[in-house]
């Protein structure tokens, strides 16, 4: 016999003596009474009736606690230095399957007993005799066999008469040849010319006044933009700027962002405010700033 019990949102299938695993109960009790889902007796007749699993249960004896296996949890996210590493272990309930008990389906012990008893009493019927033979009737003789009449003689059949022989066919005359009407040709007096390949005609070669239509381009580019960027400083020391003028184009910062100096996305400077333009160097860096008037 064993059940379908549902322990810790799982279902589990379960036999008397069985020791398993189920999720952590909390508190100190030592038996565990489970309301099984589904039940298969020794007979293998299922029972998942409502109403006779309503008085059904699964009792289990507590062993201790125990843990899974570890499991590594590893964080990282590209290019921002964030990663986590840490550990966890399940922990878990061990439990042994003490009984499965199913009220009103199995046969009592009584009832059996008597039945047992009453087959043992009875007296055993004796076998039924088997039926005499029944003797088979007389065969009747058979009769003698009369002589068939004999076969008549067929006539004898007309013979063949002999095939005559065909006469020969007759010889036609052969008829005169008759002398051609075309004149006969005259031997040739020196040997035919051996047939050669046709000349491919040669190229003819082109016009002074032709020009090429199509203008040969360097591979150098490759399709890369090989214009000139302008970089470098576009205001000099003391000079008057306004508010978003163009201070220092560049590549990198070679030129760092000082006072009221804004830094776009291809790291062209550009002043904030109107003022006067002012170099300098701060912390071993070289800066632009933009002092108000």
């Amino acid at each position: 016999m064993y059940a379908i019990i549902r322990a810790g949102g799982k279902q589990a299938k379960v036999q008397s003596g069985d020791v398993i695993d189920i999720e952590r109960v909390k508190g100190d009790s030592e038996q565990l009474r489970f309301a099984p889902l589904l039940v298969v007796d020794d007979k293998g007749t299922a029972v998942s009736d409502r109403s006779v699993l309503a008085n059904a249960s699964v009792t289990a004896k507590v062993l201790g606690e125990s843990q899974g296996p570890k499991i590594d949890i590893y964080k990282y996210k590209n290019k921002t230095g964030y990663s986590r590493r840490q550990g966890h272990r399940q922990k878990y309930t061990r439990i042994e399957i003490t009984g499965i008990e199913l009220p009103g389906v199995a046969k009592p012990k009584a009832a059996s007993a008597a039945s047992d008893s009453a087959t043992a009493a009875a007296p055993k019927a004796a076998p039924p005799k088997a039926p005499a033979a029944k003797a088979e009737p007389a065969k009747p003789v058979a009769k003698a066999a009369t002589p068939k009449p004999a076969a008549k003689a067929e006539p004898a059949k007309p013979v063949a008469k002999a095939a005559t022989p065909k006469p020969a066919a007759k010889a036609e005359p052969a008829r005169p040849s008759r002398p051609s009407l075309l004149p006969r040709r005259r031997p040739r007096s020196r040997p035919p010319r051996p047939r050669l390949s046709p000349r491919r005609p040669s190229p003819r070669p082109p016009r002074r006044d032709e020009m090429s239509k199509t203008k040969a381009g360097g591979s150098s580019k490759n399709g890369r933009e090989s214009h000139a960027k302008r970089l470098g400083p576009k205001v000099f020391d003391g000079q008057l700027v306004t508010a978003g003028a163009i201070l220092v184009r560049q590549r990198g910062t070679g030129i760092h962002p000082g006072d009221n100096v804004g830094r776009g996305s291809d790291d062209t400077l550009f002043a904030l405010s109107a003022g006067t333009v002012k170099y300098g160097v701060r912390a071993n860096r070289r800066l632009v700033s933009v002092l108000p008037e």
